[in-house]
């Protein structure tokens, strides 16, 4: 929204995964197997449904885990064919997440940090990796919503010239 009221349209912003790919941190941080729940977050500014659908199954016992006919290679396929269980599944999505959203777009987001870092003359991996995605994308865009204050807030309210007062 601050770009619009700041006449510079300029869309949704990029992805929080994007910004972490940037930063260099994607791997330290978007793909760690013990915190599967970051890596769809990630996923979910991506593909919402998939993100979803995986999330669930974190929460499903190895007997309904079974019941799935999932195996790991359904999420990623350098992974073995093992069927899902309560010791894998966290694995399983976060190698989901990892070739939805890094390697089946690599060669763009290759492309993107070549353009962001001046074709790898600039680094500014540890000055990006020490903020969060969300200070990231404040940086960049601004807020993506604002109160009816803040609306308001953006607009000076002085008193109408005195050719528009004695129009009405």
């Amino acid at each position: 929204l601050k770009s619009v009221l700041d006449d510079h349209p300029t869309g949704p912003g990029p992805s929080s995964f994007l910004l972490e790919f940037l930063s260099g941190a994607h791997e330290t941080r978007a793909f760690r197997d013990s915190h599967p729940t970051y890596a769809l977050q990630l996923l979910a500014n991506a593909d919402p449904i998939i993100a979803q659908s995986w999330s669930n199954l974190l929460h499903l016992s190895d007997d309904q885990l079974a019941a799935t006919t999932l195996t790991l290679d359904a999420f990623d396929d350098a992974l073995p064919d093992d069927t899902l269980s309560r010791a894998n599944v966290s694995r399983a999505v976060v190698a989901g997440c990892r070739r939805q959203l890094l390697t089946d777009r690599r060669a763009s987001l290759d492309a993107l940090r070549d353009g962001f870092t001046l074709g790898g003359k600039l680094d500014l991996g540890l000055q990006l990796a020490q903020h969060r995605n969300a200070d990231l994308a404040l940086l960049l865009q601004g807020k993506a919503a604002i109160s009816a204050q803040e609306m308001l807030d953006c607009f000076e309210w002085g008193e109408p010239p005195a050719e528009c007062a004695a129009a009405v």
